[in-house]
């Protein structure tokens, strides 16, 4: 299994990659600051 992730991950462009990496820190930041939110409300 991880090594057919490792060889998905070659065959994806860096750029692709850190698109991704990006969006999924902006989705962990929206998700704490609600978070946040929740408990100051």
């Amino acid at each position: 299994m991880a090594k057919s992730i490792n060889e998905l991950r070659k065959k994806i462009k860096p750029e692709v990659q850190a698109a991704a990496r990006a969006k999924a820190v902006a989705i962990i930041a929206e998700m704490s600051l609600a978070e946040v939110r929740k408990k100051e409300a």
